[in-house]
């Protein structure tokens, strides 16, 4: 059976079906995407119509609205020209991009692992996948800017981990700062991961390689936090934390913030994202026995097969001890008990276990920094909702990055262990998008925040 699969693996001609039978699946999943009038296309279309000019609807949305002046003009130019068919193909070219970003980041473009990074994409929870991929307005402000910061973390990962030097560095340092430009005026949560980044990348080039190529990148950093700080100073912030500061749990204080918070990252985390969390566990535990090896991991992963089988609406399906695991709820002093508490305990020794079979099967130490400094850089980006004003309203779009992280994690798993045993990955991706798909097609477009 092994030698079958890696058969099916390497050939070259099953792998490029495979290929157009995801375009294909992207076609048809977003062939049935349509505007949504009472979601923020009614808004935007609103505030198109009442601005005299698109000059006026600029300087509304920036005073009023939110202050991200790129994806504000995306959605003018679409909305008021009616760009659906372009908005579709530029989507899904994001999707694709994202997929070739994360596989050339640590090693060569291969066919194989596009694929494999196609289907972990699969597996990314239905309500990112709704509200940040197949939403109109979720897919300019999340989908399109991710794409775009994937390709600037990928420059720093190949030169990181294979001393890549570019054959016309002054047009890819062109290139790379007027993208840098564009995300930081484009979200607030995306600046912040791409400058920690890339302050991360200028220390190590600065005070351990001691290249003089660093100063460039530091004069990208400044222009980019300039543009962040032009983000965050927009009038438009401070109205939208004035009118949200409930969400926070700011008035409750401190406890009832740090009630909020915990509840929000466990559930996007290990609810929203527990199938790709699952295929984290599942691809370590592979290494380890390919290297006739045992984990701990392996004590506690059985437990988290129920996700497969949990249902939202009805927890008796399958198993009593499924609301156990994965149903999160407010803590307080009053109500705290056991039952309650499970979730958070068990997921917090997953995680912990997690961290140390995965760092531990990990040779080099240039490869343990590039995979900490991704986690980090994903966690950080929840950990920036945790004092936004749209903690609540954004839902679960927000760990739309924390999702590429993990699967970028995992390809390099499969990659640098030359995994060639993919089942579970394909089952739960084909079977999670397939689904979300027939619900499409039988009930029509309905976005899950």
């Amino acid at each position: 059976m092994k030698a079958y699969k890696k058969i099916i693996f390497n050939d070259v001609f099953f792998q490029r079906c495979l290929f157009f039978i995801i375009l294909l699946q992207l076609t048809v999943l977003y062939n049935r995407v349509i505007l949504d009038m009472r979601a923020d296309e009614g808004y935007y279309l609103q505030f198109i119509t009442e601005s005299h000019s698109f000059f006026d609807y600029i300087k509304g949305t920036y005073l009023t609205l939110n202050g991200r002046v790129v994806p504000n003009t995306i959605a003018y130019i679409f909305l008021k020209y009616n760009l659906m068919f372009c908005w579709r193909v530029i989507s899904i070219a994001s999707i694709l991009f994202i997929a070739y970003n994360i596989v050339t980041s640590f090693g060569v473009f291969d066919i194989r692992y596009f694929n494999i990074t196609m289907l972990l994409v699969f597996c990314i929870g239905f309500r990112v996948w709704s509200s940040s991929f197949l939403w109109f307005i979720g897919a300019i402000f999340y989908l399109w800017p991710i794409s775009l910061l994937t390709y600037l973390l990928r420059i720093i990962l190949k030169k990181f981990l294979q001393n890549y030097q570019p054959p016309n560095s002054c047009l890819e340092m062109l290139i790379s700062t007027i993208v840098g430009i564009f995300i930081t005026l484009w979200s607030e949560q995306l600046a912040c991961v791409l400058i920690c980044s890339y302050t991360a990348y200028y220390c190590y080039d600065k005070f351990l390689k001691k290249n003089e190529i660093g100063f460039r990148i530091l004069k990208q950093i400044i222009l980019w936090t300039s543009c962040f700080l032009i983000l965050l100073m927009a009038p438009s912030q401070r109205i939208r934390m004035n009118n949200t500061t409930d969400y926070l749990g700011l008035k409750g204080g401190f406890l009832y913030f740090l009630k909020n918070i915990l509840y929000w990252t466990y559930h996007v985390v290990f609810m929203e994202q527990r199938f790709l969390i699952i295929l984290l566990g599942i691809i370590v535990i592979m290494c380890y026995k390919k290297q006739n090896e045992k984990s701990c991991l392996e004590l506690i992963l059985p437990f988290s097969f129920i996700a497969l089988f949990f249902n939202e609406t009805d927890f008796s399906t399958f198993a009593d001890i499924s609301k156990y695991v994965y149903r999160f709820e407010y803590l307080s002093l009053k109500n705290i008990n056991l039952k309650l508490l499970f979730p958070y305990i068990y997921w917090t020794i997953y995680t912990i276990l997690l961290l140390i079979s995965l760092f531990h099967i990990i040779k080099t130490q240039k490869e343990i920094l590039a995979i900490f400094l991704i986690i980090t850089a994903s966690i950080c980006s929840l950990g920036m909702m945790w004092f936004s004003p749209t903690l609540y309203l954004s839902g679960s779009r927000t760990s739309s990055f924390f999702s590429i992280g993990l699967i970028s994690v995992i390809a390099f798993l499969i990659m640098k262990s030359n995994l060639h045993d993919y089942t579970a990955i394909n089952c739960i991706g084909w079977c999670n998008i397939l689904c979300l798909t027939i619900y499409y097609i039988k009930n029509g477009f309905v976005i899950f925040y």
